[in-house]
């Protein structure tokens, strides 16, 4: 018994916010038949229709070698992401598998963003500057304030053109807060590249103007 997912410490998948029929994996199995049940922590099934999650439902709760496991998400209208559901695949006398299922807040249509220490609300187009021998420890966090979730991308100056290799990491943590580093020391001339946060729409909601200072 085996799915597509990757999952090195148990499989896990998130849906997306917007919901509706979702195929999670691809069942693998030499049994004539594999089921699958929404199941607790211990991996014993849910009998009680009250525990059952209640932002999703089992689609197809049966299949065959090659049949995909469908799972039909409603829309996320909470402002955080949606956790907590179980379902157990099982197939003859393999080992059964369990997929964490998660689905993502939705968008936001606003944000605030604020400093990590003194929570000072920090205004759009700010400016963020490094060293030319600044990596990963000299590191600068933002705090953010939003309801629902939203997206980093690293753009050109001025612009909301992605940039597919940067020299600077930017991503959300799990506590909200957004990380900003250069990847490397820099050797050249002084580098610039924005840090957009966009929600719903594609619409940016703040601007990070950021400069690494030339060798």
């Amino acid at each position: 018994l085996s799915i597509d997912l990757e999952g090195e410490y148990g499989y896990s998948y998130t849906a997306p916010a917007t919901g509706g029929d979702i195929s999670i994996t691809t069942v693998t199995t030499n049994a004539h038949l594999w089921t699958a049940a929404f199941c607790d922590f211990m991996g014993d099934p849910i009998t009680d229709e009250e525990e059952l999650p209640t932002y999703c439902t089992l689609k197809t709760s049966s299949g065959t070698n090659g049949d995909a496991l469908v799972v039909n998400f409603l829309p996320n209208t909470q402002s955080m992401m949606q956790s907590g559901a179980l379902v157990k695949i099982s197939a003859g006398n393999a080992e059964p598998i369990t997929i964490y299922l998660n689905q993502d807040a939705p968008l936001a249509t606003s944000l605030t963003v604020h400093d990590v220490d003194s929570w000072v609300v920090l205004a759009t187009n700010l400016a963020v500057n490094f060293a030319k021998d600044a990596t990963q420890t000299a590191k600068q966090e933002f705090g953010t304030e939003s309801e629902g979730s939203f997206l980093v991308k690293v753009v050109r100056e001025g612009t909301s053109e992605v940039v597919a290799e940067p020299w600077l990491y930017a991503e959300q943590s799990y506590t909200g807060t957004v990380i900003l580093y250069p990847v490397t020391v820099n050797t050249g001339a002084e580098r610039k590249l924005d840090v957009i946060l966009v929600g719903q729409n594609d619409a940016e909601l703040f601007r990070m103007k950021v400069t690494q200072a030339g060798a």
